[in-house]
């Protein structure tokens, strides 16, 4: 039995390495660092067995340099890491954007404000991704919301990443990360690629000397940065992806991504027997953000609540998708899932608020 659809029960961390492997990856550079220890561990075993390199090194401004030699040398590349060591990875991962090479970077996230001692889960490095290096880029987020879909949305990522030239990253949180679920997974029914762009290998290129930068001449400079926004537009217009729950004839939405979107999906039953009309929608692609498919359910909406395992960091972008068409609540805190009783309280005060507003 091929062992990318043997049916096993893993945990969210080992799912991004089984997509990875799928995808082609043959090369993984990490530092350990929790909850991203079990992706790491994961990888230097069976990346070897799949004809690939592992290389555990020094720290994480290594791993993200070692990443853009490999790509740049034309190999599948990947590393992974949480938030602090994201911090460190930034002045790589820009440049990466800017010299238009494809990797994947496997984000695990925990709560923290800079390095913290804490390993309780959290969603806390959204803003940080969406461009926390210098210049006007943007890298494609994938945002899973099970162990099946990290496989899956990791496998999606090496394709988007050669489709367009560009890092992309696959955020889960520290929940996700430990939680164990049966995961099936066959490549054959994802994203093909055989329509991407070609790109050297490291043999063809050995007779030739490539260098491969993201600093352009001023002559030019002013033309990449334009190439690249239409670049980025077209993933806005081709790669937006959500899921709806019940939305069809929703009074009020809840937005929920990752596992607070479980979550959410619970509490949708719930509010709906308590005669609440609530939709769940869930971003699938944080960047690009779904925000047409979002405008058009809430012209349709009373209210809007949007729940995070943080201080509201897609909230900015739930506003600008909805544009003041209907009201918007927020709940969050920094660490740990929300438990569904508590997110419909919230539903029923935005829904007593709506009748009131009526």
């Amino acid at each position: 039995m091929n062992v990318h659809t043997e049916r096993k029960l893993i945990n969210g961390a080992h799912s991004i390495g089984l997509g990875a492997i799928a995808a082609g990856c043959r090369y993984f550079a990490g530092y350990p660092i929790t909850p991203q220890t079990e992706l790491l561990e994961y990888m230097s075993q069976a990346l070897p067995q799949s004809g690939g390199v592992f290389q555990q090194l020094n720290d994480e401004i290594s791993s993200i340099m070692a990443c853009f030699g490999a790509s740049a040398a034309g190999a599948r590349a990947m590393t992974a890491s949480v938030g602090p060591g994201l911090t460190l990875m930034i002045d790589g991962i820009a440049n990466a954007a800017g010299a238009e090479l494809p990797m994947v970077i496997g984000v695990l996230t925990r709560a923290h404000v800079g390095v913290s001692s804490g390993l309780l889960p959290a969603q806390s490095d959204i803003r940080m991704l969406k461009g926390g290096g210098n210049g006007d880029y943007h890298i494609p987020i994938l945002v899973p919301a099970s162990c099946q879909e990290a496989a899956e949305l990791t496998f999606d990522a090496f394709y988007l990443a050669e489709k367009y030239l560009t890092p992309v990253f696959v955020a889960i949180d520290g929940v996700m990360a430990n939680m164990m679920e049966t995961v099936s997974f066959d490549p054959s029914s994802r994203l093909q690629n055989d329509t991407l762009p070609y790109r050297p290998t490291l043999k063809e290129q050995s007779d030739c000397s490539v260098m491969i930068s993201s600093y352009f001449t001023p002559d030019i400079d002013t033309y990449t940065c334009f190439r690249l926004q239409e670049k980025y537009q077209k993933m806005k217009e081709q790669e937006s992806r959500f899921e709806g729950y019940m939305l069809e004839d929703a009074d009020y939405i809840i937005v929920a991504f990752g596992v607070m979107a479980r979550i959410a999906k619970q509490v949708v039953q719930l509010a709906r027997d308590n005669g609440i009309k609530l939709g769940l929608f869930r971003p699938i692609t944080i960047f690009p953000f779904p925000e047409k498919q979002l405008y058009e359910f809430a012209k349709k909406a009373r209210g809007i609540l949007v729940t995070e395992m943080n201080f509201g960091q897609i909230l900015i972008d739930v506003k600008l998708a909805v544009s003041g068409i209907c009201p918007i609540s927020f709940y969050g805190h920094p660490a740990e899932p929300i438990i569904p009783t508590t997110l419909l309280e919230q539903v029923k005060n935005l829904a007593a608020k709506g009748k009131t507003d009526v």
